[in-house]
């Protein structure tokens, strides 16, 4: 029963100190292979310091606390399932009582950095949510297995979510929960061509899409390359003037369409990285996201004057890349973040490898797939996207793509 108690019980759940003490000596009997009994958790609590009395055994009241505790509870072991679920309920809500205060005592502290404060009550909530305490056999599993199956059936080139070029879908198996894509080039090779063509793709599949312009905060450049890519022109141009009748009816019949898909902006220059957390949360709560993309990584600000922050730049983007990984494997979220990163000036020329990307200890460490797209040659439409880093397939390598000079959209290679 025991092990039945300790799988669904969190151990932090007790609201009585002696209650928490006496269920870690029976945790740490129970990993020692010696039987619980009054003799065993009396002598080990005897063997055990306590801050307050000259040993724990003491401090919870001794062997006649423990025959008072059986004499209360006879026969109460069939309900041990329901007393349980009491003790955690009651845990969760001293912990909402808790996050409540702290939110209350911040919102009042004008030095408290508010951002922090929210995603600290937003990762307790988290945890309140995390179901990973609850076993699951492989009878139970089957069914969801074999829909997913079903579906790999149905659509063999990706299982997760499709970037739209089929090479590398067969290479990653798309966009997968919980894993976070690192889209790693210099600037024109085409990282946010390949962010906003992904995005674009899984928007006109329904897919709720969630983009964070980090880079120059402006909205209108990312809604002028999705309306450019969705109706191949250069929306620069159109802009300007320079454009034709044909090619102007194609971008008018694209805003049409694109203003019914699900893809949601925010766009802030030197955007913090506890604002970003905040938003992302806030925007997967009111809209449902089915996928992130932030461009870009180096352009995520730090609140520098926070006396928790990280010092040096790379430490920041380490700070950056962790939390980032948190957020997508995150409860609340649970969907693949695409993040794009700048890379050192020494890749330029050549074919870039994963120590190019800026900061490149820390996004090689916390992301799961790491795709390098690269040109050669500027003049033309032809390039390639290089998966250096694969833990989803364990695939890596080039694939072949090109991309159109007019609207920049990624596509299949036609080589």
């Amino acid at each position: 029963m025991f092990f039945e108690v300790a799988a669904t019980l969190d151990d932090n759940a007790w609201f009585f100190p002696k209650h928490a003490i006496i269920w870690e000596a029976m945790n740490q009997l129970t990993n020692d292979s010696i039987a619980i009994d009054n003799v065993t958790l009396s002598e080990h609590l005897l063997q055990t310091k306590s801050s307050t009395q000259a040993h724990a055994l003491e401090y919870v009241g001794g062997p006649v606390y423990f025959t008072q505790l059986l004499a209360d509870n006879i026969g109460a072991s069939r309900n041990y399932k329901a007393y349980v679920d009491i003790i955690n309920e009651g845990h969760r809500r001293r912990c909402m009582l808790i996050a409540s205060d702290e939110l209350r005592r911040d919102a009042t502290d004008y030095d408290a950095d508010i951002n922090e404060s929210v995603n600290q009550s937003y990762s307790v909530l988290d945890k309140l949510s995390d179901k990973n305490r609850t076993f699951t056999t492989i009878g139970d599993g089957l069914k969801a297995h074999l829909d997913i199956a079903e579906q790999a059936r149905a659509n063999p080139i990706a299982m997760g979510i499709p970037s739209g070029i089929s090479d590398l879908d067969k290479m990653i198996d798309g966009f997968h929960k919980r894993r976070v894509y690192l889209i790693g080039a210099r600037t024109h090779h085409g990282k946010t061509a390949l962010l906003m063509t992904v995005a674009l793709h899984a928007a006109r599949q329904g897919l709720r899409v969630g983009i964070f312009n980090t880079a120059d905060g402006n909205k209108q450049d990312v809604i002028s390359r999705i309306i450019g890519i969705a109706a191949n022109v250069n929306s620069h141009d159109i802009l300007m003037g320079r454009c034709d009748a044909a090619q102007y009816s194609r971008y008018v019949d694209a805003t049409r369409k694109v203003e019914k898909y699900p893809i949601y902006i925010e766009s802030e220059m030197g955007m913090t990285l506890p604002e970003l957390l905040v938003k992302a949360r806030n925007m997967k709560y009111r809209y449902g996201l089915d996928i992130i993309c932030i461009d870009y990584a180096q352009e995520i600000g730090i609140d520098t004057s926070h006396p928790k922050a990280p010092s040096t730049r790379v430490d920041q983007l380490r700070y950056i890349a962790t939390a980032i990984s948190k957020l997508a494997g995150g409860e609340m979220l649970n969907l693949p973040i695409l993040l794009a990163a700048q890379l050192n000036r020494g890749a330029e020329g050549r074919s870039p490898i994963i120590s190019d990307i800026k900061g490149s200890g820390a996004f090689e460490q916390t992301a799961d797939v790491i795709i390098m797209p690269y040109r050669e040659d500027f003049s033309l439409e032809n390039m390639v996207l290089k998966v250096g880093k694969n833990r989803v397939t364990g695939r890596t390598g080039t694939v072949e793509a090109m991309i159109n000079k007019v609207s920049t959209k990624i596509s299949d290679s036609l080589w």
